[in-house]
């Protein structure tokens, strides 16, 4: 997530980083960390799409999604 905050650059300033990801990772893993995250960036906003769905990184619909797949995605 790091990586992705750092190549948004200044070109959404205030914009902030959209993640999206599985409900089930969302739920367990990535909403008990939110405290940290607040923590750390609190003037950073963080928007997460819990969804199954596979939105396109390319289009601008989510800064970074965290996925897993037992094959490489098509697009990458």
């Amino acid at each position: 997530m790091s990586e992705a905050l750092a190549s948004l650059g200044s070109t959404r300033p205030n914009a902030g980083l959209r993640v999206t990801t599985t409900s089930a990772f969302a739920a367990r893993w990535l909403m008990p960390k939110l405290p940290l995250w607040r923590k750390v960036h609190p003037d950073i906003p963080l928007d997460i799409i819990s969804t199954y769905d596979v939105l396109d990184l390319n289009t601008g619909e989510a800064d970074v999604a965290i996925r897993y797949a037992r094959n490489h995605p098509d697009d990458g």
